[in-house]
């Protein structure tokens, strides 16, 4: 049998939407539960890159924290709050350093870490991200 342009055919009156109340109540319940994530630009994405998106964006602002807290440190020389902005330029630049590792940047990861053992592992995966 040839496909005719005009052939008419119908849903079976179970799916049909128009003819069954019940199926047309689940439709719509399904159709609020779904429409927030169809129009979410973000829907589609899975954790891992839901991490690398927060990394990225919070970089900048890290960057900037521990420019400040370093000129703080030179201005006063270690004078006032010496220690607590020591720890704050630590504590900055370990969130630095694990923002750059999401992003796969492990050998500047691995120069900003304040923690000889997460530079060690940091340079481990540079390593082994540069010979593979």
């Amino acid at each position: 049998m040839a496909n005719d342009d005009n052939e008419k055919w119908s849903l079976p009156a179970v799916l049909d939407i128009n003819k069954n109340p019940a199926v047309r109540e689940q439709a719509a319940e399904l159709r609020k539960q779904l429409e927030p994530r169809a129009v979410s630009p973000f829907a589609r994405l899975s954790p891992q890159e839901f991490a690398r998106i927060r990394a990225r964006n919070r970089i900048p602002h890290l960057t900037s924290a521990l420019q400040q807290v370093e000129q703080e440190i030179k201005v006063n020389r270690g004078v006032v709050y010496g220690r607590q902005l020591q720890e704050a330029r630590d504590a900055l630049r370990a969130r630095l350093a694990e923002n750059l590792a999401i992003l796969q940047n492990f050998a500047l990861a691995a120069e900003i870490h304040p923690d000889p053992r997460y530079r060690q592992e940091y340079a481990k995966q540079f390593r082994k991200e540069v010979t593979s």
